[in-house]
């Protein structure tokens, strides 16, 4: 009987271990994951991140481990080779972060070298493009859809 007494904190600690492991798992297990992220509406902003101009505009992201597409209203839909990805999330597709870097090619060729950034922080999921030949061209979506794609 005063082995289990002694072995309280020890089953404490384990359950603590398995619950972290298991968050752990989740949240990388979500890195894997395709996903559709849809925003209303499209922010241009300056390097200093100033709002330029808003754009009312149904904008459909998707991204997968290989790839990203991003189709803004009647622009011209962009699809991106993800060559990084960094994955962080706390809670997943609600607190954390994934980093992607990607070339982009557009419908006319163009080739853009951009970083995406899907941050989730306080109830809210947005997604920054950074143009990396043009530091000063941010382009800011927040996310009112999320799915996830099978």
């Amino acid at each position: 009987m005063n082995n289990i007494k002694n072995n309280g904190p020890l089953v404490k600690k384990a359950s603590t271990f398995a619950v972290l492991l298991l968050s752990l798992a989740t949240s990388f297990g979500q890195c894997d994951k395709n996903v559709t992220l849809t925003c209303p509406k499209t922010e241009y902003l300056n390097a200093e991140g100033v709002v330029q101009r808003t754009v009312e505009e149904e904008c459909v992201i998707k991204v997968s481990k290989t790839e990203i597409t991003i189709a803004p209203g009647d622009h011209a839909k962009m699809t991106g080779t993800v060559t990084s990805n960094v994955c962080e999330w706390k809670q997943p597709f609600k607190v954390g972060k994934t980093t992607l870097e990607a070339t982009f090619k557009n419908e006319n060729g163009a080739t853009i070298n951009g970083t995406i950034t899907i941050e989730g922080k306080d109830g809210k999921i947005t997604c920054v493009m950074k143009d990396k030949e043009k530091p000063d061209r941010v382009i800011k979506a927040t996310v009112s859809k999320f799915e996830e794609q099978k």
